[in-house]
């Protein structure tokens, strides 16, 4: 798996970007959202299971099924614990109280 890392973290970027893409053109003609709200939104994207699932039902014949796995796996692993561990100290760091 290591000798992967560069296209894992290249995997990683682009899952971010699509993410902050989607989100903000979705939130667009929303007026009354507040940019430190879609910065948590786009943050705390957790993803994982459905993600899992798919690339866990690739048939064995499917000549990329490890790739598939280990970028799947890469990503959701990023996500659970670099994206899951700092939400806590983002949503600090934004001020964000309770409403």
């Amino acid at each position: 798996m290591f000798e992967k890392w560069e296209v894992i973290v290249v995997a990683i970027l682009i899952v971010l970007i699509g993410r902050t893409v989607a989100l903000y053109a979705s939130l667009l003609f929303v007026k009354d959202f507040s940019p430190k709200h879609k910065i948590i939104l786009n943050w705390g994207g957790l993803k994982g299971s459905l993600s899992l699932a798919l690339a866990l039902s690739l048939p064995h014949s499917y000549k990329g099924q490890d790739d598939v796995l280990i970028l799947t796996f890469s990503i959701v692993l990023f996500s659970l614990l670099v994206q899951g561990l700092t939400i806590k100290p983002l949503i600090l760091k934004l001020e964000i109280k309770e409403e």
